[in-house]
Protein backbone atom coordinates (compact mmCIF):
# COMPACT_ATOMS: atom_id res chain seq x y z
CA UNK A 1 0.00 0.00 0.00
CA UNK A 2 1.46 3.38 -0.91
CA UNK A 3 1.24 6.20 1.25
CA UNK A 4 1.47 9.82 1.04
CA UNK A 5 3.37 12.00 3.51
CA UNK A 6 2.95 15.75 2.33
CA UNK A 7 6.06 17.48 3.34
CA UNK A 8 6.59 20.76 5.39
CA UNK A 9 7.63 23.78 3.49
CA UNK A 10 10.88 25.18 5.10
CA UNK A 11 11.09 28.43 5.30
CA UNK A 12 14.06 30.21 5.30
CA UNK A 13 14.32 32.64 8.07
CA UNK A 14 14.48 36.33 6.91
CA UNK A 15 16.54 39.33 8.23
CA UNK A 16 15.95 43.17 8.17
CA UNK A 17 18.40 45.38 8.51
CA UNK A 18 19.11 49.18 7.42
CA UNK A 19 19.39 49.53 3.77
CA UNK A 20 22.28 51.24 2.25
CA UNK A 21 22.81 53.41 -1.17
CA UNK A 22 24.37 50.04 -2.76
CA UNK A 23 21.65 47.76 -2.35
CA UNK A 24 19.68 49.73 -4.88
CA UNK A 25 21.08 47.98 -7.26
CA UNK A 26 19.00 44.73 -5.98
CA UNK A 27 16.45 46.28 -5.03
CA UNK A 28 15.57 48.99 -7.63
CA UNK A 29 14.33 45.62 -9.97
CA UNK A 30 12.15 44.64 -7.43
CA UNK A 31 10.16 47.29 -6.61
CA UNK A 32 9.95 47.84 -10.42
CA UNK A 33 8.11 44.68 -10.73
CA UNK A 34 6.16 44.69 -8.25
CA UNK A 35 4.42 48.17 -9.30
CA UNK A 36 4.49 46.59 -12.73
CA UNK A 37 2.60 43.43 -11.98
CA UNK A 38 0.20 45.26 -9.72
CA UNK A 39 -0.62 48.27 -12.03
CA UNK A 40 -0.69 46.15 -15.63
CA UNK A 41 -3.42 43.35 -12.80
CA UNK A 42 -5.77 47.35 -12.33
CA UNK A 43 -4.91 47.81 -16.13
CA UNK A 44 -2.81 51.25 -15.30
CA UNK A 45 0.08 52.61 -16.77
CA UNK A 46 3.72 51.51 -15.37
CA UNK A 47 4.73 53.83 -12.92
CA UNK A 48 8.44 53.63 -13.46
CA UNK A 49 9.41 53.14 -17.81
CA UNK A 50 12.22 50.81 -16.69
CA UNK A 51 14.31 48.85 -13.47
CA UNK A 52 16.72 51.35 -13.69
CA UNK A 53 14.47 54.22 -12.47
CA UNK A 54 13.60 52.44 -9.68
CA UNK A 55 17.31 51.52 -8.98
CA UNK A 56 18.15 55.50 -8.87
CA UNK A 57 14.62 56.23 -6.72
CA UNK A 58 15.64 54.15 -4.30
CA UNK A 59 19.61 54.94 -4.11
CA UNK A 60 18.38 58.43 -3.30
CA UNK A 61 16.26 57.33 -0.66
CA UNK A 62 17.92 54.75 1.03
CA UNK A 63 21.40 57.72 1.42
CA UNK A 64 18.60 60.65 2.36
CA UNK A 65 18.47 61.80 5.65
CA UNK A 66 14.65 62.44 6.74
CA UNK A 67 13.96 58.09 5.30
CA UNK A 68 14.37 55.49 7.28
CA UNK A 69 14.83 52.60 5.40
CA UNK A 70 15.22 48.92 5.01
CA UNK A 71 15.88 45.61 3.28
CA UNK A 72 14.49 42.38 3.88
CA UNK A 73 17.56 39.01 3.61
CA UNK A 74 16.41 35.53 2.81
CA UNK A 75 19.44 32.79 1.97
CA UNK A 76 21.75 35.53 2.37
CA UNK A 77 20.08 37.44 -0.81
CA UNK A 78 17.76 40.54 -0.90
CA UNK A 79 14.27 39.71 -1.73
CA UNK A 80 12.42 43.59 -1.06
CA UNK A 81 12.29 46.78 0.89
CA UNK A 82 10.52 49.14 2.63
CA UNK A 83 10.91 53.22 2.98
CA UNK A 84 9.63 55.58 5.15
CA UNK A 85 9.58 59.32 5.74
CA UNK A 86 10.91 60.51 9.12
CA UNK A 87 9.07 63.27 10.71
CA UNK A 88 9.03 65.92 12.86
CA UNK A 89 6.48 67.27 14.90
CA UNK A 90 5.42 70.97 14.34
CA UNK A 91 4.24 72.53 17.63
Amino acid sequence: MLRYVQAQPTQAKVTIRRARAEDSAACGPICYRAFFEINAKHGFPPDFPEPSVGIGLLSSMFSRPGFFSVVAKQNGRIVGSNCMVEFTSRT
